[in-house]
């Protein structure tokens, strides 16, 4: 029972973290898809050439997307014009908070559990947030590229684009690949090859 107790303590704290950091304190989402929305603008805003893409607070007062769908990110080509003569646009709506907040929560609280020490677990947090960051963007970076087909941005044949769709598809999936590269960052940036030679014996 002794050897089981690390893993006991682990998995308690990661719960009690992830269950503190995924609770939607009030005000919390709204923060965050703010941030989300000022990131996204930062990076993929453009406007300038054929392309505009901007992130902004999603309307949604004639439900015509999910309750908890906020951001919506617009892709326009100005150089495309539709039936009325101005520009085409294709609005592609996400939940930030779980497009972006959700695994970056596991991840932290996959860290903070952690039984190394604190000073590890900060250079460990701060590089899993970095690499995190990555993943997501580069998940909204998929999705922005695929759904430029709609205004003719981009041109793919009809084999491509549906597998451009499994990707996105993939990429936008709730659950499973944002929780799987969670675990993959924290593996990666969290351990030594000396702390598995520590383990307790069986």
């Amino acid at each position: 029972m002794p050897k089981f107790k690390p893993i006991l303590s682990f998995v308690l704290w990661l719960a009690l973290f992830y269950g503190l950091l995924i609770t939607p304190w009030p005000g919390m989402k709204r923060t965050y898809a703010g941030y989300f929305q000022s990131l996204g603008n930062i990076l993929f805003a453009r406007h300038d050439g054929p392309r505009r893409t901007r992130f902004q607070p999603l309307d949604n007062r004639d439900r015509a997307w999910p309750d908890n769908f906020d951001t919506a990110i617009l892709i326009g080509n100005r150089y495309a014009l539709n039936d009325q003569g101005k520009p085409k646009v294709f609005l592609l709506a996400v939940d930030a908070w779980q497009m972006g907040w959700t695994p970056t929560a596991f991840l932290v609280a996959l860290v903070l559990a952690t039984p190394i020490s604190w000073q590890r677990r900060l250079w460990s947090l701060l590089l899993s947030l970095l690499c995190v960051h990555s993943f997501i963007l580069l998940t909204v970076g998929i999705s922005i590229w695929n759904e430029s087909t709609r205004i003719s941005l981009v041109t793919l044949t009809p084999f491509w684009k549906a597998i451009a769709n499994q990707v996105e598809d993939l990429a936008l999936d709730p659950v499973g690949p944002g929780f799987f590269a969670a675990a993959l960052i924290w593996i990666l940036v969290s351990f030594r090859r000396q702390d598995f030679t520590c383990l307790p014996p069986d």
